[in-house]
């Protein structure tokens, strides 16, 4: 009987010590096939890593050749395979004087009464003798007529008496300390035609200022706030269109292409101004770079450059709505349209069936 019963307790026994084994090793095995793919994606990422580092270096340091028609320049380098360095053309909004704008969705964040900036890139093409047409507007927010009534700000063109040169013109009114209201005009002059221009308004309750690709072209005592009193009995008129002189008319209406139109509750800085006039098209408000760290600062901005469809998309937090008003233009006219000799650059780099890619300028 004893016998039967430690032979019977030496098989349990072994059957524990058999699962525990295989358990052990079941544990071992799953453990280090963990282990190796976490080592194996580790080493990949950093393989990836060091070669879009060398190919950021031969891009910048290297004569490189010419982009091929699929807009590729292939390199064969010995330590790091294939790097691929991929350019994709930028596009703007293209408006052609015929109803077409930029309307903004109505927000009360959009109306900064003390300290703010506004930035846009714009491109005059009308056509007519090398500048733009009298009373083209750039953006408007209100209703700006010199008088008592006016709220809000905008931005167009004028020609002098004989139609030789053209002026810039930002209008805003204004509320001082005692309650008075007036308007503050800025101007730049010396806008041609097809050419790119970046235009920067900051206001710190105190002066307001105009810059014209990172330099203050001109500036004004503005003591106080902006006026938005009236704002509530205009309702066509509360909220930001963008290539339009004057939310109720059809009339100064904007030819020629737009960019980055941004906004922001402080004053930039000029060193901030021209790092963001520095990074061209492809700044993105939400990221510091340079001398610009205002991105908490942001309230919106619009990139324009879907090249599709009837919508622009903000990239601030708010997420403000904006749409494209279009007529049937006809003619082989265009709504988006590349920009020339301006492209977003990419790196691509392979390994082990992996690929890494990274914008670059």
């Amino acid at each position: 009987m004893s016998k039967k019963i430690n032979g019977g307790v030496v098989i349990y026994l072994s059957l524990i010590v058999m699962f525990v084994g295989l358990a052990i090793l079941y544990f071992l095995n799953s453990s280090g096939t963990t282990i190796f793919q976490n080592f194996k994606t580790k080493s990949v990422r950093t393989q990836l890593i060091n070669n879009i580092s060398s190919g950021l270096a031969i891009a910048t340091d290297a004569q490189l050749p010419e982009f091929n028609e699929n807009n590729k320049i292939v390199i064969q380098t010995i330590e790091h395979g294939t790097i691929e360095i991929m350019q994709r053309p930028q596009y703007a909004i293209r408006l052609w004087g015929q109803n077409e704008y930029v309307g903004i969705a109505r927000s009360e964040l959009m109306k900064t009464s003390s300290d703010f900036t506004i930035s846009l890139w714009f491109y005059p093409q009308t056509g007519s003798n090398n500048y733009p047409l009298n009373g083209e507007g750039l953006f408007t927010f209100g209703y700006l007529t010199e008088e008592e009534s006016d709220f809000g700000y905008n931005g167009s063109f004028v020609r002098n008496g004989d139609g030789s040169e053209v002026r810039l013109v930002f209008r805003m009114a204004l509320i001082d300390n005692e309650n008075n209201h007036d308007t503050i005009i800025l101007s730049s002059d010396q806008i041609l035609d097809n050419s790119w221009y970046f235009l920067t308004i900051t206001h710190d309750q105190n002066i307001l200022k105009m810059f014209i690709n990172g330099e203050m072209v001109d500036s004004s005592p503005a003591v106080g706030v902006v006026d938005w009193l009236e704002a509530t009995e205009f309702s066509s008129r509360d909220r930001l269109f963008i290539g339009k002189r004057s939310a109720d008319h059809s009339s100064g209406l904007f030819e020629g292409s737009l960019r980055n139109f941004g906004k922001w509750n402080t004053a930039l800085s000029t060193n901030s101004i021209r790092s963001i006039y520095s990074q061209g098209l492809e700044f993105n408000p939400l990221t510091i770079a340079g001398d610009y760290s205002s991105v908490d600062n942001n309230i919106v901005y619009f990139k324009m450059n879907e090249n599709n469809g009837n919508r622009v998309y903000d990239l601030s937090i708010n997420n403000i709505q904006g749409f494209v008003n279009v007529n049937d233009l006809g003619g082989g006219l265009a709504v988006w349209v590349a920009v020339a000799d301006s492209f977003t650059k990419y790196i691509k780099t392979e390994f082990n069936g992996y690929e890494r890619i990274e914008p670059f300028r």
